[in-house]
């Protein structure tokens, strides 16, 4: 704790410690954009002309810059997915048809 901290807590106890709301550095992206880009990631990544079926941070980055010319990294969109509502998912795998095959056969003898 700085000495500026002691004073503070010194002359308003624990209130005195409490930083105000700071507003951080204003968004590269304007809102008329964000509200776009919220409508992007509300589709399919495949009817924007990409190969993948779910959007990540890695896509949102490169989409980003080819639609609208705005250069944010993978950790940045990532942050801008939970601006906008949006968790993460994970794919769910796949069950292999030889172990559904097994899952039945189990079934059938039992």
């Amino acid at each position: 704790m700085s000495s500026t901290h002691h004073g503070l807590f010194n002359e308003h106890g624990f209130e005195g410690l409490h930083d105000e709301t700071r507003s951080g550095r204003p968004s590269k992206i304007p809102e008329d954009i964000i509200k776009e880009i919220d409508k992007d990631l509300r589709k399919n990544p495949k009817e924007l002309d990409y190969h993948q079926n779910l959007w990540d941070g890695k896509l949102l980055s490169h989409h980003l810059k080819e639609r609208y010319n705005i250069a944010i990294g993978v950790r940045q969109a990532q942050r801008l997915f939970h601006k906008l509502g949006f968790r993460q998912r994970k794919p769910c795998p796949v069950i292999s048809r030889g172990v559904h095959i097994a899952q039945e056969f189990i079934i059938a003898c039992n």
